[in-house]
């Protein structure tokens, strides 16, 4: 888990103090620890119409589309 921070924290690294990582940023440090059964349920959150109905690319959804 403290990869998953680590690796987030460093992609806003030159940011300004106090921002806030966007969930997105944490699945994509996780994204390599998901096996393909866990990883497949969220690629086809992305494809499913009521989720995501205007298509929207990953790094572009917010947390309340996802939840």
């Amino acid at each position: 888990m403290l990869a998953l921070f680590k690796e987030s924290a460093m992609q806003l690294m030159d940011d300004e103090m106090g921002a806030i990582v966007p969930f997105y940023r944490f699945y994509d440090a996780l994204e390599n620890f998901l096996d393909h059964s866990h990883s497949s349920v969220i690629i086809r959150a992305y494809d499913n119409s009521y989720i995501n109905p205007e298509k929207k690319e990953k790094k572009k959804m917010s947390l309340r589309s996802m939840c």
